[in-house]
């Protein structure tokens, strides 16, 4: 990962789950530590979505020396 770097949903759920891999700590314990039962955590690091996002960015933020922050946009183009 690098500074300015983005994502899409199954950018981020990558980054997350690289995070968790390379943090060298049990799934249970990153569950423990965020507050969060280890199947949520478990369902984080394996489905991309918007539903999950802000659990992956929590995980990164928590595991790495990045902040996250989200952001949503549309572009129009003519037919």
């Amino acid at each position: 990962m690098r500074h300015g770097q983005r994502f899409d949903y199954d950018g981020l759920r990558i980054e997350a789950e690289l995070a968790a891999k390379q943090s060298g700590k049990k799934r249970k314990v990153i569950a423990a530590e965020l507050g969060v039962t280890p199947s949520a955590l478990s369902h984080a690091l394996k489905h991309p979505g918007s539903k999950f996002s802000s659990l992956q960015c929590r995980i990164i933020e928590h595991l790495t020396g990045y902040q996250m922050t989200e952001s949503t946009s549309f572009q129009a183009a003519r037919k």
